[in-house]
């Protein structure tokens, strides 16, 4: 009794793996994105109460600049007021004193 013989499939050729590249994402991101991110808040968050103070104070000065206004404007009050503004502190004895 002889044995059958076995079918084997015929040979193929195997394509080569290919490999495939792996990227790891940074766990932050670069200080520049992160530095433009920071301006872009400080921005939005800063410029709109600065233009409105602007904006405030341009038209007190130029509604207050008339001759006879009962308010003074406000380059006159930063005029008068400007050594207090900058020397909170000082003592010349008596009753001249700063703002501290």
């Amino acid at each position: 009794m002889t044995m059958p013989l076995l079918k084997t499939a015929p040979a193929t050729a195997v394509a080569p793996a290919v490999a495939q590249v792996v990227t790891f994402e940074p766990k932050r991101p670069a200080l520049a994105v992160r530095l433009k991110t920071k301006a872009g808040q400080l921005g939005a968050h800063v410029i709109p109460p600065v233009l409105v103070i602007a904006l405030a104070l341009l038209i007190w000065e130029l509604l207050c600049r008339k001759a006879g206004s009962t308010l003074p404007p406000p380059s006159k009050v930063l005029d008068d007021t400007w050594e207090l503004i900058v020397d909170p502190f000082f003592d010349r004895g008596g009753l001249d004193k700063g703002l501290f």
